[in-house]
């Protein structure tokens, strides 16, 4: 749907509710035409600051017939122009933003890498409609900056903007000469008129069939876009906890418990979201019984010259089930809660919250900062302490809480030089850190 706006202080009229696409060259009047899908014949072209085209397509807000506006049905005159081709370039991208326009009528505006505005980037509606299209492109990725105003911070944007693009209709030619099919007509002889007429049929065959095929184009890249947003989800770009506990298992069994007098005090492993699923890798040592700096493990050397933290970087499968997805926060705590009461587990669920913005002078207390970043899922921190037997035995089934993924495993206290604890590894403490994503 798109609506004209009239913006308070503008003599301008702008047009909200556009679907947007890229283009690689700037587009001929037949691209535009087969763009139009037969309905959308009302073209805006863009080209951003950093050289990138855009086209922007919607159906007609005027009657063709009687030139008015089809929701207030009053006479439209002058110039009309995109509000979204106006404002894309007034802030540094990505930024989104949500408008109110009053008598329950909303704008949002989505604009993302080159300033590019997002093909379903540019809705007007009801609460709800706008808040579908940002819920759906929350998995984008981090935001610059993120707006929720009303009609006056709207038009402190439009004064802030450049030349904004001209909305034209497709359907008029301005080379084609309006008498054509007037009193020139006339004198056109029945069987030129009919081979014209067949003529036109056969072009208009060829015209619907670009239609149709233009139409798949954009269902498949929109079907792309979903897949990659999908994609992009903090729980399918990171591993299982079975991943990263039986990684770092590995690693701790290839580290040996001293090296030239220096004691292995600590090895933590870390997940790095990628697509690669790569994990990092550190082991602390400590300085023991007749040990020197002269002879020492690779790494870092503390300023106290009694510490070496030394580290690598390991490969390995990103491990995400098809189906991983997201419960509900009963759902998913109440399984997690049960495998640590099952096996002896300390956990500590918490919320993550936003940190609040910083009080300016004259106001009596910090507020929550605004425009942070909305998602369609809400995130717990999740804390877990237990022996290290205990982490082996319950990697797989932590596996089953839906939407936990663990960011660092870190174990320590081996028992040795310690003077009190000479037990080893099998007395060894594992401390677990991580995310629980629910809906």
């Amino acid at each position: 749907m798109a609506l004209l706006i009239q913006i308070p202080g503008e003599k301008r009229r702008f047009l909200a509710g556009m679907y947007w696409r890229h283009e690689d060259r700037y587009p001929s009047h037949k691209a535009l035409l087969d763009g139009a899908r037969g309905r959308d014949f009302w073209v805006a072209v863009r080209r951003t600051k950093m050289r990138s085209i855009q086209s922007g397509f919607c159906e007609p807000a005027m009657d063709p017939v009687t030139g008015m506006d089809s929701r207030t049905n009053k006479p439209i005159s002058g110039k009309v122009y995109s509000l979204a081709g106006a404002l894309a370039e007034v802030l540094e991208e990505p930024w989104l933003g949500i408008f109110d326009l009053g008598n329950g009528l909303y704008w949002y505006i989505a604009v993302r890498e080159n300033y590019e505005i997002l093909p379903d980037g540019d809705v007007i509606g009801d609460f709800d409609t706008v808040d579908r299209a940002r819920r759906g492109h929350a998995s984008y990725g981090e935001w610059s900056n993120l707006l929720d105003g009303g009609i006056d911070e709207l038009a402190e944007l439009v004064r802030k903007s450049r030349k904004p693009p001209l909305l034209r209709d497709v359907r008029r030619k301005p080379w084609v000469t309006p008498v054509l099919f007037g009193a020139g007509a006339v004198a056109i002889g029945s069987a030129v008129m009919g081979g014209l007429y067949f003529y036109n049929q056969h072009e208009a065959q060829i015209e619907a069939q670009k239609r149709i095929a233009v139409a798949h184009r954009i269902a498949i890249e929109r079907a792309m876009d979903a897949k990659k947003a999908a994609a992009n989800v903090p729980w399918r770009r990171t591993p299982v906890p079975s991943a990263l506990v039986s990684h770092c298992l590995q690693a701790l069994s290839t580290v040996p418990v001293s090296k030239s007098g220096w004691v292995l005090h600590r090895v933590q492993c870390v997940a790095q979201p990628s697509p690669a699923g790569a994990w990092r890798e550190t082991a602390a040592w400590a300085i023991g019984p007749g040990a020197t700096t002269l002879h020492h493990p690779q790494g870092i050397l503390a300023s106290s010259g009694k510490a070496i933290t030394e580290g690598i970087v390991g490969q390995g499968k990103l491990i995400v089930p098809a189906t991983a997805g997201v419960a509900s926060a009963s759902i998913a705590q109440a399984q997690l809660y049960g495998i640590a009461q099952l096996l002896g587990i300390k956990v500590r669920i918490f919320p993550i919250v936003s940190p609040a913005g910083k009080a300016l002078p004259g106001q009596q207390k910090a507020t929550a900062q605004k425009g942070r970043a909305h998602h369609p899922w809400n995130t717990f921190g999740v804390m877990m302490q237990c022996p290290l037997p205990v982490l082996q035995e319950a990697a797989g089934l932590l596996d089953t809480v839906p939407g936990l993924r663990l960011s660092t495993v870190i174990v320590q206290g081996f028992g040795f030089g310690n003077g009190k604890n000479n037990a080893g590894i099998g007395l060894s403490t594992a401390k677990i850190a991580g995310k629980l994503y629910v809906q």
